[in-house]
């Protein structure tokens, strides 16, 4: 579908912004987005997968940034059930929260 494929590029950019603005403030990122980035067109393996080493990397994580919508999205809700099940700091980008320059 063309108009889900125009919504996942367009969460895929925000992310990619989000980090780039995080590794200039000094911190190391891992952003799942751009890790599995339109990976289902060329990989035949289920989307839990992807969630599921999302959420082992979030769990060995420091921090999380949620991005603005996280709570209409199952992946982003998964990964904050993650954090939270791995005493990761969570930052709420809808909520003003960002981490501090490292």
């Amino acid at each position: 579908d063309p108009k889900v494929q125009e919504a996942v590029s367009r969460n895929i950019a925000l992310a990619r912004r989000v980090a780039v603005e995080l590794w200039q403030d000094g911190h190391g990122v891992i952003c799942p987005h751009l890790n599995t980035a339109h990976m289902e067109l060329d990989a035949s393996v289920p989307h839990s997968q992807y969630l599921e080493a999302d959420c082992r990397m979030v769990r060995a994580s420091d921090g999380i940034v949620m991005l603005p919508g996280w709570k209409e999205s199952k992946g982003a809700m998964m990964e904050f059930e993650a954090a939270l099940s791995g005493d990761v700091e969570v930052y709420d980008m809808e909520e003003g929260q960002w981490p501090r320059g490292a």
